[in-house]
């Protein structure tokens, strides 16, 4: 269990750093030193990925796995049919113009 937890939030840890963090470190590059920039992101990110895992773990012992499965299931088909079923954005819109 304790190495699940482990690599679910180094998992977390990794995707968060490329995401809206870049962001954040571009505003912040202007106004902070460096050292002081990075080490105050690396602490909330790390502050906010073991809330996460540890929330995630309490709600997934207290729901049923069955429940869950399902759930999980029924969200992956549903954005499974708003994607194929969206038309209004089609690839000819890569095309040149002419």
């Amino acid at each position: 269990m304790q190495s699940v937890l482990i690599k679910a939030f180094f998992m977390i840890f990794l995707a968060e750093m490329g995401d809206k963090s870049q962001f954040l470190m571009v505003a912040m590059a202007a106004e902070y030193r460096l050292r002081d920039m990075l080490g105050g992101i690396t602490v909330a990110i790390v502050l906010l990925n073991l809330v996460a895992v540890l929330l995630g773990g309490a709600i997934g012992d207290l729901l049923p796995m069955p429940l869950i499965s399902t759930v999980a299931g029924l969200a992956f088909l549903c954005f499974a049919y708003l994607e194929v079923g969206d038309e209004t954005e089609s690839d000819s819109s890569f095309q040149p113009k002419r």
